[in-house]
C-alpha cells in the first residue's frame, strides 16, 4: 500500500508555526507587549488602517495636539509600513485580538525569508530550520515584541535581499541588483534605521566578499546598480527629509555631538552588563564557532564584527575610560542616524549573521535525513525557545466607559 507523500514544506512550517505559538502562548484577544511604546503601536496601526480606508497619507494628523496637530513624517519619517500589514489583520479580528495573529505572521514571515534565503545556499533542510529559527526568534527581535515594538521585528526583507545580492555575484541577469535594490528599501520603510544598518554592515563586506571569484568590474556595477535602485526606491521619503535636516525642520537633528559615556541600552563585549537586553553566553559562543565554521566567513565575520561595533553605541569602553566608535563616526556621515537613540536596535545584523553561519556550519553534518544534523538541529531549536522559556508579555485591552459616552 502505497503511502502518503508529506510535503518537502511540511516540516518546516510546523516547526515555525509551533515556535510562534509557543512564545505567542497566553496572548490572544490581548495586544502583544507591555510598556510605554505598545500604546503608540495600537494607536498608528488604527490610524494607519483609518488612513487606507479614507486613502489619506499617513504624514499628518490633526487627531489630537490640538490645533496644531502632529507632524508624523518630521517625527518618525512615517515609515508605517508594519501597520499596513497589521490593517487586515486588524479589519478580520478587531482591536486588540488581532495582534497575536499580527505578530505570529511577523515571526513566521521572518523564518519563511530566511528559509528561502538558506534554501538558496544549497544548504541541508536540518541547517536551513536551525538556522531559520535562530533569526525568527533572535532575543533581540523577541524583546522588541515583549516592549510592544513590531515595527523593528519585522524583518522580512534583509534576508530577500540577500538572496538576491549573493545571487547576482555569479548570475549575468539584471534582475537581481533591481530585487535587492526593492527589498532593501522596503526594509528601510519598515524602520528607516535598518537602511542605516544595511549599509554600514552589509554593504562593505558584500563589497569585499564579491571580490573574491568574481569579475570586479561586474560586481561593481551589480552592487552599485542595487543601491541606486535602493536609493531611489526610498526618494519619495529620503528627498523631502533631507530638505527638511537642511532647514533644521527635524526634531533631534543635527545633533553631532556623541555621548560621552557607553550607552546604557548599548551591548559592548567588554561591558556585556551594560546592557538590558539579556543575550545567553551560550548564543554568543555559538555565534563565534559558528563564524569560524561557515563557508563565506569573510562575507559574515566583516558583517558581523561591523555589527558589533554599532551594537556598542558611540563609545567603547576601555579600560577605565572610553574611545570614539569608528564605526559611529563613519555612520554618523549617513543622514538622520545621529537621531538613533538606541543601539542595541542594530543587533539583527548579529542575528542574521549568527543564524546564516550556524547554517552554514551545520551543513557539514550533512548525512542521512535524521542523522547528525537533524540531530544537532533539533536540540538548538529547542535550545532557543528554553532560553526564553516565558511567553511574550502581553496586555489586556479594554475600551474605557468613557468611550461610549463621548461617541
Amino acid at each position: 500500500m502505497n503511502g502518503v507523500a508529506i510535503p518537502r514544506w511540511a516540516l518546516p512550517a510546523s516547526v515555525y508555526v509551533a515556535s510562534a505559538a509557543w512564545v505567542l502562548r497566553g496572548s490572544l484577544g490581548r495586544s502583544v507587549g507591555e510598556g510605554i511604546d505598545l500604546p503608540g503601536t495600537l494607536w498608528f496601526h488604527g490610524f494607519v488602517a483609518n488612513c487606507l480606508t479614507t486613502l489619506t497619507l499617513p504624514t499628518h494628523t490633526s487627531a489630537f495636539f490640538a490645533p496644531e496637530g502632529k507632524d508624523i513624517f518630521g517625527d518618525t519619517g512615517a515609515n508605517v509600513l508594519d501597520a499596513v500589514f497589521a490593517a487586515p489583520f486588524l479589519a478580520a479580528f478587531g482591536s486588540a485580538a488581532y495582534m497575536a495573529p499580527f505578530v505570529a505572521a511577523v515571526l513566521v514571515g521572518n523564518a519563511v525569508a530566511m528559509h528561502r534565503f538558506l534554501r538558496s545556499l544549497g544548504l541541508s533542510t536540518a541547517a536551513v530550520i536551525a538556522g531559520s529559527v535562530a533569526w525568527a526568534f533572535a532575543p533581540s527581535l523577541l524583546h522588541e515584541l515583549d516592549g510592544g515594538r513590531p515595527t523593528q521585528a519585522v524583518l522580512w526583507f534583509w534576508p530577500l535581499a540577500l538572496t538576491a545580492l549573493i545571487r547576482m555575484r555569479d548570475d549575468p541577469s539584471w534582475v537581481h541588483p533591481i530585487l535587492a535594490g526593492v527589498f532593501v528599501a522596503l526594509q528601510a520603510w519598515t524602520y528607516w534605521f535598518t537602511g542605516h544598518f544595511f549599509a554600514v554592515a552589509f554593504a562593505p563586506a558584500l563589497l569585499l566578499w564579491g571580490f573574491v571569484g568574481a569579475n570586479r568590474g561586474r560586481w561593481l556595477r551589480r552592487l552599485g546598480g542595487a543601491g541606486f535602485v535602493a536609493l531611489l526606491a526610498v526618494a519619495p521619503a529620503a528627498v523631502p527629509m533631507a530638505l527638511r535636516l537642511t532647514h533644521g525642520g527635524v526634531s533631534g537633528a543635527g545633533l553631532k555631538n556623541l555621548p560621552p559615556a557607553l550607552d546604557p541600552d548599548a551591548w559592548w563585549i567588554l561591558a556585556p552588563w551594560a546592557s538590558n537586553l539579556p543575550i545567553p553566553t551560550w548564543w554568543l559562543v555559538v555565534l563565534g564557532a559558528a563564524l569560524l565554521g561557515c563557508r563565506n566567513r569573510i562575507l559574515w565575520g566583516t558583517a558581523a564584527a561591523l555589527g558589533l561595533l554599532l551594537v556598542a553605541g558611540p563609545r567603547l569602553a576601555v579600560s577605565q575610560g572610553s574611545i570614539t566608535n569608528p564605526v559611529w563616526w563613519v555612520a554618523s556621515a549617513l543622514p538622520g542616524f545621529e537621531r538613533l537613540l538606541f543601539p542595541v536596535r542594530a543587533w539583527p545584523v548579529l542575528a542574521l549573521c549568527g543564524a546564516v553561519a550556524l547554517a552554514e556550519a551545520l551543513d557539514r553534518l550533512r548525512g542521512k535525513r535524521w542523522g547528525a544534523a537533524g540531530i544537532v538541529a533539533a536540540g538548538i531549536v529547542l535550545l532557543i525557545h528554553a532560553t526564553h522559556p516565558a511567553p511574550l508579555r502581553s496586555t489586556a485591552a479594554f475600551v474605557p466607559t468613557y468611550v461610549a459616552e463621548v461617541a
